[in-house]
């Protein structure tokens, strides 16, 4: 779980953290680093209140049977695989916001489907924690959790990994394609923040695998 929570928090704060300076490097309306903050924020409002709501729902009107066998931990009504999904919101996310050329409306969309990604993990956190862990030292438990995925995630992806590839393209302009404005010290193209995307997307396709077998081990200790 705190590997798929880390990359996921990671995906959102580099939204949240760079949305201004990825709108200027691909050169879209500068009144639009507001409206997309205001979609990531409704989104990812949304996603925490649902997350919580489907899982109840799923684990009220699914349960697995005698005949799932070995596979009866891989169902709606197991918590992790909530976390799976989300990694995969974010991995679409972040592909989306890779695509050359991508206009306006494109935007809003990756940063929609990061925020939606991004408001999984709070209720998830909890809930998973709750069924692991049990209810004894649950809040000291969560908050471990909390703060330290957001903290990593951020440090990982918004700071070092974002820093580091934008810096790239700014100081070498000719070989990376991306044009430097010596004045503002700003970059200018897509390449700018291209490949952060794209890392990204591929760590949260990693994230999707993770909690499989967290879904597993769940099951069988709720169940011992």
């Amino acid at each position: 779980m705190f590997y798929s929570a880390m990359l996921i928090a990671g995906n959102g704060t580099l939204i949240t953290n760079s949305a201004s300076a990825i709108v200027e490097s691909r050169m879209l309306p500068s009144d639009l680093t507001s409206v997309a903050t205001s979609i990531f924020s409704v989104a990812q409002s949304g996603s925490r209140v649902f997350t919580g709501f489907l899982t109840e729902v799923a684990a009220t009107h699914y349960k697995p049977s005698k005949d799932d066998g070995d596979l009866a931990w891989l169902g709606w009504h197991s918590r992790p695989l909530f976390l799976s999904m989300g990694a995969l919101i974010a991995a679409v996310a972040h592909i989306i916001l890779a695509i050359p050329g991508l206009g306006s409306a494109g935007f809003i969309v990756g940063v929609t489907l990061s925020g939606l990604a991004y408001g999984t993990i709070w209720p998830l956190m909890v809930l998973v924690v709750g069924d692991v862990f049990g209810k004894t030292n649950l809040g000291a438990i969560y908050l471990w959790f909390d703060g330290s995925t957001v903290a990593l995630g951020t440090l990982l992806i918004s700071k070092m990994l974002s820093q580091y590839i934008y810096e790239q393209h700014r100081v070498h302009p000719d070989s990376s394609g991306a044009i430097a404005d010596a004045e503002s010290s700003t970059c200018f193209g897509e390449e700018c923040f291209q490949m952060t995307h794209i890392i990204t997307a591929i760590l949260c396709l990693t994230a999707f695998v993770t909690p499989f077998e967290l879904a597993r081990r769940t099951h069988k200790h709720c169940t011992d």
